[in-house]
């Protein structure tokens, strides 16, 4: 599955590059040589309610203590280090710090309403679940759905494989559902600004210059090799810069209509857009006067009725900036019926 959130890397991404690293030394430190040290990093209802050991809610934040919750959440904050080039590492910090506070405090709220109804959770997974999950929801929010291929009619995302990975660590228990779901309501609910928590929670610009003029330099780094590397230079790079610059055109296109329509656009709630290829059991999403339908339509055009077809200069000129040719692009807007959507699926196909 390809990734669809930027460069590789750890360019401009401080904060996860130091979340990662930290994460992965210390769980592995405690699965090796301070195994012993183990049970003085986890926390159940009992330990934080019963014996008032508070101090567990931090230490049981540190480290993961399961090999599988070690790997799939290393991966899943290496692919989230977008969130910190789009929002900077400042607000980042900011956020991360809001939605730990905030899932905690959930964990404890559901633990003790389900103490209340008899119900009983064992001991809690232990890492920082609080920091992983919530990008969930800027995922979610923040990302189009720009799909790249179909299995049985469904259309499968960049995003999908990110999905399967939260999914496994979330499925491991009980307990793990419970600190998942929290985090990812925690998310959710600093995306709504509960509480005013945006403001509350928030890093001034003095604390942080102090930061990065301290530590900054130890986890700064140099600009990915191929950054600048010439479109075409290998297959699967062209095909992911490809889907990169279809994610900046859609957005930049659903502003325009969103303008040109209501004459303002609200970047908190971006609209999804899916190319998928064919109508499948789904169909394609695709829009008339800001309303949202299912399109069932063949991809197929007749030649009668391919040669009546105008093709839009606007949108060739928009897929040719691209990087497609000038001939394909015309070809794939008269098989697509002018739909840009579906032309640049068949583009994006054409292309493997």
């Amino acid at each position: 599955m390809l990734s669809v959130t930027g460069p590789a890397g750890f360019y401009k991404t401080p904060v996860s590059k130091f979340l990662l690293g930290f994460s992965l030394s210390s769980s592995l430190s405690l699965i090796f040589p301070l195994h012993s040290y183990r049970p003085l990093f986890v926390y159940s209802y009992d330990s934080i309610f019963e014996k008032r050991e508070f101090w567990r809610l931090l230490t049981s934040k540190i480290a993961f203590l399961d090999v599988k919750d070690i790997a799939l959440c290393s991966m899943l904050i290496y692919n989230f280090r977008f969130l910190e080039r789009r929002f900077g590492s400042r607000k980042f910090v900011s956020y991360l710090i809001a939605t730990s506070v905030l899932s905690t405090a959930l964990e404890l709220a559901v633990l003790v309403i389900c103490h209340q109804f008899d119900v009983s959770f064992g001991t809690m997974p232990s890492g920082p679940f609080c920091l992983v999950f919530p990008q969930f929801a800027q995922f979610f929010l923040k990302i189009p759905r720009v799909a790249v291929s179909s299995i049985m009619g469904v259309p499968v995302t960049g995003k999908t494989f990110t999905y399967i990975l939260g999914l496994q660590v979330a499925s491991a228990s009980p307990e793990s559902r419970l600190v998942t779901s929290c985090a990812l309501a925690a998310g959710f609910l600093w995306h709504h600004n509960f509480l005013k928590i945006q403001s509350i929670i928030w890093i001034p610009e003095s604390v942080s210059s102090q930061f990065d003029r301290m530590i900054g330099w130890l986890f700064k780094s140099p600009p990915p090799a191929n950054l600048n590397t010439p479109m075409g230079a290998t297959l699967e790079l062209q095909r992911q810069e490809r889907l990169e610059r279809v994610e900046e055109q859609m957005i930049a296109a659903a502003m325009q209509n969103s303008v040109a329509h209501n004459g303002t656009y609200n970047l908190m709630r971006p609209q999804p857009v899916n190319v998928a290829h064919g109508p499948g059991v789904f169909g394609n999403f695709v829009r008339h006067d800001g309303l949202r339908h299912r399109d069932h339509s063949s991809g197929d055009q007749s030649p009668d009725h391919s040669s009546a077809i105008t093709v839009s200069e606007d949108q060739v000129q928009r897929l040719t900036e691209m990087g497609f040719s000038d001939d394909s692009v015309r070809r794939a807007l008269v098989l697509s019926n002018n739909d840009i959507s579906r032309a640049t699926n068949i583009l994006l196909q054409d292309s493997t």
